[in-house]
């Protein structure tokens, strides 16, 4: 019989039969012993317990806290991560530095509502004044600014001008003032004077506006010389008639002087519309007072001085103040009064200025508008439509330019069907805009019945008509609405509401509805859900601060409707980290990339942009503030041509912080310059090798990388580690540093002089970090840690290989054997 013969790398040899311990081994028949020594050129994965862990991109995504023992070789593991704020979405690399985050200037605007894209400008709808006045503002990409626009609704204004008038030694005055528009509010101030008698008796027994009754808001007298007092009167609502109507102020006796001054707005807050009033008396040059307000507050005041000698002082308004009233009287009185439109904090100072010290007394009251939400913007062929919620209803308001904006001919959709007076800057689903069929459509919330309810409009939104009975029962207001594909793969209405995903069918002449996916009950289900560029429409389970979301597909073609959930989502795998759960806000669809802004909902929780690139979710921003949520999303390349996605944060109750990230959807291998910031990590998952109750040595770290600089002061990227061997206590990721790899450094040995350290299990953060110029990145691209397992058993295996016989195979010398062994 030949010989067996064992090949070593490459090398044929001639195994001899020898005895061992008694057992005569003749040949070598076990074929794992055969396959560990006829494999040819090795590999370091093929030595005996060398560990080389690599991670080739992170193009999976989020969601992979620790690699169990039993997936340690799968490579789809390996490219996945548990924390970033890196850019890890494109293959051929591991990560480039997070898109700068910049600034979008948005002078004196408070909140932003709504966007939309319209005659290749991207526009948007703000409050402002306390949610007093909603401004549309373009977005101009030279300055990165929201400007230009104009007022889409204001909620309180004047009536005209003011009205005024003085009388001399009479008991009564008449002054005559005009009132228009709708929620009329009205106040009147009254000023006299009289030698002799009381400052009670120069307060009127009464003031009427058309015969109506009005109220004495307060009243105070002069502490001068010559008996005088101020009062103010109001009156709000039906009381005040539309027209020209004479205010009557009646006194008890004939006054030396009495002066009257009466000011109007419409849209004033009905259920409250007056403050608690102020007054001061005092004798120096700078009569004032201040009074409680509110943001946006219209506010009035009267001012009687004791001048000592008739025209003896002059008077001069405060700053912010329009005066209407600045008479001498024939005595020795002088009447001061003035309004001060926009109350901009919750105290106003209502001053004058004196050329001398005299004795003065001065009385003031605001009037409170009633308060204007946006709900949404479209535009529609030749007109952009603003929904908005205003006092207790729904409003359309339209502009050709987003300039001049005019209230719809049908102006309130229902009437007054919210349940409530909209509050500042309420946060309130109240009504969504779409598009089907060339027909503007608005889906408003009826809050009184508690249903969905929809109107629409053929004339890019001028006049409205509701869609017959269709009513969709729900405990909140609409919370998504697409245009989406049905299963006759006809186009159709796809809403969501807090309870359920609805298909309403506008093809019949009476619409129909059905619920297509029950969900679980909640008021951020589905939040600005969006047909994406997969065919698919997107949408989110609502979920509190403390649980990921999760995302859904909805196909639909051809009489079959499928759901699955997205590709390696939040909710899979082993989640997200904690400062980071919380709902989806909104959502946008780029081609082949799905962004969402999340969480930021409470203490401990940041706000964050996502991107789904169809294989999984990367994070585009981490807001570094918690308890702040990003409450809008749009992307485009409007106006200048730069791919932009914006964003805004609400950093306070009616403030938001607008911001931007430049060529976010641009890859980087396209050479266009992108800015970033200045440093940013990933967090790795935790790995054991598939060994994860033997201790390994973990020896080195490698990092494949380009652009890096010489020193780290430039372009670098820096990895930390957490070595484990208390499975029940992990290291942190970064609890130590390993180094900084630069140019020409690939390699980093751990443990004292180059050893290793050794643990059960490895966590990894790589830090990437860039110097001065914001469009430089180190690029990483592969990340390897080798590791030695420490086994406590191993396998043996002895051969006896025939020198003269092996030599003679290939006609060789016994010594070139030898070489060989």
């Amino acid at each position: 019989m030949a010989p067996p013969i064992l090949e070593l790398n490459g090398v044929p040899l001639v195994l001899t039969p020898f005895n061992k311990d008694g057992t005569l081994i003749r040949r070598v028949d076990n074929p794992d012993t055969v396959n560990r020594f006829s494999q040819g050129q090795q590999t370091l994965a093929d030595i005996e317990g060398f560990l080389p862990l690599r991670w080739p991109n992170l193009s999976l995504g989020l969601g992979r806290f620790r690699i169990d023992s039993d997936s340690a070789h799968i490579p789809d593991e390996m490219r996945r991560f548990f924390d970033s704020t890196l850019d890890n979405r494109w293959p051929d690399t591991c990560a480039y530095l997070p898109i700068l985050e910049e600034d979008s200037t948005h002078s004196g605007l408070e909140e932003i509502r709504a966007a939309a894209s319209f005659k290749g400008n991207m526009w948007s709808l703000w409050m402002d004044n306390n949610s007093r006045t909603i401004l549309a503002r373009k977005y101009v990409g030279s300055t990165t600014s929201f400007d230009a626009g104009g007022v889409v609704y204001q909620g309180m204004t004047q009536i005209g001008v003011e009205s005024t008038g003085a009388a001399t030694t009479a008991s009564s005055i008449t002054v005559a003032m005009p009132t228009v528009g709708a929620k009329r509010a009205i106040v009147v101030v009254v000023m006299a004077a009289h030698g002799s008698g009381s400052d009670a008796s120069n307060i009127p027994t009464g003031v009427t506006y058309d015969g109506n009754a009005m109220t004495k808001a307060g009243d105070i007298g002069s502490p001068g010389t010559y008996a005088g007092a101020v009062s103010i009167w109001t009156l709000a609502g039906a009381d005040v008639t539309v027209g020209t109507n004479n205010i009557v102020a009646t006194f008890g006796s004939t006054r030396d002087e009495i002066f009257l001054a009466g000011v109007g707005v419409q849209g004033a807050d009905l259920a409250a519309p007056f403050s608690t009033p102020a007054e001061a008396t005092g004798v120096s040059t700078t009569p004032s007072v201040g009074i409680t307000t509110v943001v946006g507050d219209f506010v009035v005041d009267g001012v009687l001085v004791d001048d000592g000698t008739a025209g003896a002082v002059t008077a001069t308004v405060g700053s912010g103040q329009s005066s209407h009233m600045n008479l001498a009287a024939t005595k020795i009185v002088r009447a001061l009064s003035s309004r001060f439109v926009n109350a901009s904090g919750t105290t106003t100072t209502m001053s004058w200025s004196l050329s001398g010290s005299r004795p003065w007394a001065t009385e003031s009251v605001s009037i409170h508008g009633y308060t204007s939400i946006p709900l949404d913007l479209l535009g529609v062929r030749t007109h952009l439509i603003a929904l908005i919620a205003t006092d207790d209803g729904i409003h359309v308001i339209r502009s050709t330019d987003g300039v001049t904006w005019t209230v719809s001919t049908t102006d309130e959709l229902g009437s007054s069907i919210l349940a409530n007076t909209v509050t500042a800057h309420e946060v309130i689903d109240a009504g969504l805009l779409a598009e089907i069929g060339g027909e503007a459509v608005a889906a408003v919330w009826d809050e009184d019945n508690l249903n969905i309810i929809f109107y629409t409009s053929t004339d890019a939104g001028d006049n409205w008509a509701k869609e017959g009975t269709i009513a969709i029962s729900s405990g909140n207001g609409p919370q998504g609405l697409q245009v989406f594909h049905g299963i006759d793969n006809e186009d159709k209405l796809v809403l969501m509401t807090e309870e359920a995903l609805w298909e309403i069918d506008t093809a019949p002449s009476t619409w129909t509805s059905r619920i297509i996916r029950s969900m679980i009950g909640h008021t951020d289900n589905g939040r600005r859900m969006k047909v994406h560029s997969d065919g698919a429409l997107w949408f989110a389970q609502g979920v509190d601060d403390d649980t990921p979301p999760s995302v859904y597909r909805m196909f639909t073609e051809n009489g079959k409707r499928e759901f699955e959930p997205v590709s390696n989502d939040f909710s899979a795998g082993d989640g997200m980290p904690a400062d980071r759960m919380g709902p989806i806000r909104w959502m946008w669809s780029i081609p082949g990339q799905l962004w969402a802004c999340a969480g930021g909902g409470k203490a401990g929780r940041n706000a964050s942009l996502w991107c789904h690139t169809g294989k999984g979710w990367f994070s585009m921003r981490k807001h570094g503030t918690a308890n702040q949520v990003i409450h809008i999303l749009f992307g485009t390349a409007d106006d200048d041509g730069t791919p932009r996605m914006h964003y805004a944060v609400r950093t306070s109750v009616g403030t938001s912080d607008a911001n931007f990230l430049g060529q976010a959807f641009v890859n980087p291998r396209s050479g266009v310059s992108i800015k970033r910031e200045a440093s940013g990590y990933t967090d790795l998952p935790y790995v054991d090798g598939g060994f994860p109750l033997d201790t390994k040595t973990w020896m080195r770290f490698g990092i494949n990388a380009e652009d890096l600089s010489g020193s780290n002061s430039g372009e670098y990227i820096n990895v930390d580690q957490g070595i484990t061997s208390d499975l029940g206590s992990l290291t942190a990721r970064n609890g130590t540093d390993v180094g900084d790899f630069l140019s020409g450094t690939n390699r980093i040995a751990l443990g004292t002089n180059g050893v290793g350290i050794a643990g059960l299990v490895i966590g990894a953060r790589v830090n990437l970090h860039r110097a001065s110029t914001n469009t430089n990145t180190p690029i990483w691209k592969d990340l390897q840690i080798d590791a030695t397992v420490n086994l406590p058993k191993t396998d043996r295996y002895e051969f006896l290989v025939d020198l003269q016989e092996s030599a003679d195979l290939k006609g060789r010398r016994t010594t070139e054997v030898l070489t060989d062994l």
